[in-house]
């Protein structure tokens, strides 16, 4: 099921349209009207906004479309239950309202028109209309067990674009449980904390000023743009959602910051690694050194012990292959541990990951 909103400012072509004898079927709902034709209607909507001069759009038009597979899962009543739940939903309590099915073609449709202006002289709020009409969709529809649209249609995009098994079921558990979040907390930063106890980890979009301007979700190593996981989850619609103005965040950090994510494990482990194989290949270095310096303190001074007599060769090549040997040697040792160094790097990533 999907369904979205408008205002707007011709609310008789819209009646007329909607409860036209060639296209209306039945009326399922009602609220605070007794018309049975588009005239009668009108004349009781203006009764209410006529007082009002200021509002220019003084008519909600609500579509809701039932999936064409679903229609043979409603039963007898379904479709007046569908229309009651999405007006208390919506908050029209206060407004008037008539809701009709059409026989004009192959999906079955409602069409809820209302006053904007309701009895107690509010103008319903219209901020995000079309996301809130979406989610009080999506909502009826799982209690329903009906088709939720949104879901259909991003099993398409995605699976077109061919993105692995791994990734699309990761996305899936995602946007589960961020929905259950978004159901539960009562504020943005209770809801990214959530988020980041079930191993979420939200990450802000900046542009080229630095400017947050969007938001990413990372879950099982796989990086997520939010509007994958759904609407509700983009920067604005998130805070509006829990009646928060994002403007008046500002000097203040609305996502937790996290301390260990999926990823930062990973790097921190190559980091100490690597950390690891430079100082022993620091000091091994350093011994090296040291070494040839002693060396060369005891060669100096058998040489100047040795005045005027004849040098001997032999037995300083013998000292100098000896030395060449050993440095040699503890240059492969130094080789070997930093090879382990980065082998234990590759370990932990993969550990992270699995």
């Amino acid at each position: 099921m999907i369904a979205k909103c408008k205002a707007i400012s011709h609310g008789r072509a819209m009646l007329e349209y909607a409860m036209g004898d060639s296209k209306m079927d039945q009326i399922i709902q009602r609220n605070m009207t007794t018309g049975t034709n588009p005239a009668e209607v009108l004349s009781e909507f203006e009764l209410v906004n006529g007082h009002n001069s200021r509002c220019r759009n003084k008519y909600l038009r609500f579509e809701i479309g039932i999936a064409p597979g679903d229609c043979e899962k409603l039963k007898p009543g379904d479709l007046n239950k569908i229309a009651r739940r999405f007006a208390e939903k919506m908050g029209l309590g206060n407004h008037q309202f008539i809701a009709v099915t059409h026989k004009d073609t192959k999906n079955l449709h409602i069409h809820l028109i209302a006053n904007r202006v309701g009895v107690d002289g509010k103008v319903y709020d219209t901020e995000f209309v079309g996301n809130r009409s979406a989610r009080a969709a999506e909502e009826i529809s799982r209690e329903l067990g009906l088709t939720i649209a949104k879901e259909v249609r991003a099993r398409k995009e995605h699976v077109a674009q061919g993105q692995s098994q791994y990734r699309l079921d990761a996305r899936a558990e995602l946007q589960r449980m961020a929905y259950e979040s978004l159901r539960r907390c009562k504020s943005p930063k209770e809801f990214f904390a959530d988020l980041e106890h079930k191993g979420i980890r939200t990450e802000q979009v900046k542009n080229k000023q630095g400017k947050v301007y969007g938001l990413r979700f990372e879950y099982k190593c796989e990086m997520f743009k939010a509007s994958e996981i759904g609407r509700e989850f983009g920067l604005h619609s998130l805070f509006n959602h829990y009646g928060q103005k994002l403007e008046g965040q500002k000097g203040e950090p609305f996502i937790p910051q996290h301390s260990r994510g999926p990823l930062s494990i990973v790097a921190e482990a190559g980091r100490a690694a690597l950390s690891a194989a430079g100082d022993v290949a620091s000091g091994v270095i350093g011994g090296l050194v040291d070494t040839m310096g002693a060396v060369a303190g005891i060669v100096g001074s058998t040489t100047s012990g040795l005045g005027n007599a004849p040098p001997m060769g032999d037995e300083l090549e013998t000292v100098a292959d000896a030395e060449e040997r050993r440095r040699r040697k503890l240059k492969n040792s130094s080789e070997h541990e930093a090879k382990a160094g980065v082998e234990g790097c590759k370990i932990a990533s993969r550990v992270q990951v699995n």
